[in-house]
C-alpha cells in the first residue's frame, strides 16, 4: 500500500525533473524490494520547520526548505553499511551495484539540497531538503549527468 501526504501549499522547487524523479523512482524501488507482501509505503511533502537551507538567491538568505520523505516499513539498512550507503558501491543486495544510492545523493546535492536516512529495523526513513525555487530564475542545469540505474 502506498499512502501520500503531500502538502498542497507547498512552493515549487527548481530543478532538473527527470533527475528527480529518478532519484525518487530509486528510493522506491529500494523500499519495495526491502518489503514483503505487508508492504507499506509513505510518500510525504512538508516544508522542514526548523531548518534553512541557503539559497544562491539576491537577497542571500536562507530559506525553509521543501522535505519529502519516503518511509517504508521493510527489514532495515544493515547496520553494517548504514553509514555508507550513499558511498559508489555498497549495496544490501546481492547483485544490487551499489550506485543507486550514490546517483540520488549526488542529484540532491546538485540541487542544493539535502539526504539523510533513519533506519531501524522494519522502518527506513529517507528524508530530502531541497531550497524552494526562486520564480524568475532559471532550473540548474546538472554540472554532469547522472549515471546509474534504479538500483
Amino acid at each position: 500500500m502506498i499512502r501520500w501526504q503531500c502538502d498542497p501549499s507547498l512552493l515549487l522547487v527548481n530543478g532538473h525533473r527527470d533527475l528527480l524523479i529518478q532519484s525518487f523512482i530509486n528510493i522506491i524501488k529500494n523500499a519495495s524490494e526491502a518489503t514483503d507482501k505487508n508492504a507499506e509505503l509513505v510518500i510525504k511533502t512538508s516544508y522542514s520547520r526548523g531548518r534553512r537551507l541557503s539559497l544562491a538567491a539576491s537577497d542571500g538568505g536562507s530559506h525553509v526548505p521543501v522535505q519529502v520523505d519516503i518511509i517504508d516499513n521493510g527489514r532495515g539498512i544493515p547496520e553494517d553499511i548504514r553509514n555508507h550507503i550513499f558511498d559508489p558501491f555498497v549495496s544490501g543486495r546481492n547483485g544490487g551495484s551499489g550506485l543507486g544510492l550514490t546517483m540520488v545523493a549526488s542529484v540532491v546535492a546538485d540541487h542544493g539540497g539535502m539526504i539523510e536516512v533513519d533506519s531501524t529495523s522494519g522502518r527506513t526513513a529517507f528524508r530530502m531538503n531541497f531550497p524552494v525555487a526562486e520564480l524568475d530564475k532559471p532550473a540548474p542545469i546538472p554540472s554532469k549527468p547522472a549515471k546509474g540505474s534504479a538500483e
